[in-house]
């Protein structure tokens, strides 16, 4: 452990052009019980800048662990399993790009695959935080965000966190208070940037819960804005409950833009009375459609998506 995290490589606030490329990132872990401070996280990569492609980043693992007792401190903040991203006052961006993040956890914690947190900072978050064209696949949390976890922006922060072409895929989350199988957003309101999810496809998350909601994406207290996304086979463990997004907060600025779902689909849950969302292009497509039938509708699935706000049937493909 680096006492600040990154059990396999820690990139520094100071190296912005630091570029880790076509690596396998795997088997490490940290440990913010035994770190010289409670902020250490990241079981793979700790990034305060730089860029990450080209990469698989697997089977790490962030905990909090008492080193002599063996006991694990559910209340501890070591989080990110995969990948764990510190934006900085800077607006020198930082980037995951065309890589793998799967079989992380972060078992007493958040953010399975990747969790993006300023921690502790009441300062203004400038950095722009990019992930695209990535696989975050089979990754767990404890808490909130099996798969994805960003956290803490101050109100006056501008930085913007985007997940552009990704698929987000058998993530969960495992704690009975836990949301955001596939990912969970928290801010402050007042927050000006935005936390977009763009051509992305989110299938087959989990979460323990069946009342907490946002089984494939969680929003608390951020305006959603979600374009051109396949949702499909989100819900929670065993009952499956029908909780593809939601989205709770008094803002009312949300869109979720030419975006597809399996007929389980709850608008209350992301189009809540008073804040409504809009919901312009939405496609509902029952699970019973595999494409084979002519003219009938399907999500259109491909690694990482192309999904381009609509659905196609089997007469596109002749």
């Amino acid at each position: 452990n680096d006492k600040h995290g990154g059990g396999g490589i820690r990139i520094r606030p100071d190296a912005a052009k630091a570029v880790v490329r076509n690596s396998i990132i795997e088997n490490n872990t940290v440990d913010g019980l035994a770190s010289s401070t409670s902020g250490a996280s990241g079981g793979g990569v700790y990034m305060a800048a730089g860029t990450l492609e080209n990469s698989i980043i697997r089977n790490n693992f962030a905990t909090n662990k008492d080193a002599s007792s063996g006991v694990l401190s559910l209340n501890g903040k070591c989080q990110g399993g995969g990948v764990f991203i510190m934006p900085q006052t800077t607006t020198n961006s930082i980037v995951v790009r065309k890589c793998t993040i799967t079989g992380n956890a972060a078992n007493t914690s958040m953010g399975g695959g990747i969790s993006i947190d300023p921690l502790y900072t009441t300062a203004t978050i400038a950095t722009p935080v990019l992930i695209s064209n990535s696989n975050i696949i089979n990754n767990s949390a404890y808490r909130d965000g099996g798969g994805i976890m960003a956290e803490g922006q101050q109100k006056l922060s501008t930085a913007t966190y985007t997940f552009e072409n990704c698929v987000i895929a058998n993530n969960e989350s495992s704690a009975v208070a836990a949301g955001g199988g596939g990912a969970f957003i928290n801010n402050i309101l007042g927050y000006t940037g935005a936390i977009s999810f763009i051509n992305c496809t989110v299938v087959n998350n989990k979460m323990l819960t069946i009342n907490y909601g946002g089984a494939g994406i969680f929003y608390n207290n951020a305006p959603a804005n979600i374009t051109n996304c396949v949702f499909w086979g989100n819900g929670s463990v065993g009952t499956l409950a029908p909780y593809h997004v939601r989205v709770k907060t008094t803002l009312t600025t949300n869109k979720l833009i030419n975006c597809a779902f399996d007929d389980r689909f709850v608008a209350s849950q992301v189009s809540p009375a008073g804040y409504e969302a809009d919901l312009t292009g939405l496609v509902i497509v029952s699970q019973t459609n595999i494409g084979s039938e002519g003219g009938v509708q399907y999500a259109a699935f491909t690694s990482p998506t192309n999904f381009m706000g609509k659905v196609v049937t089997a007469n596109d493909l002749t």
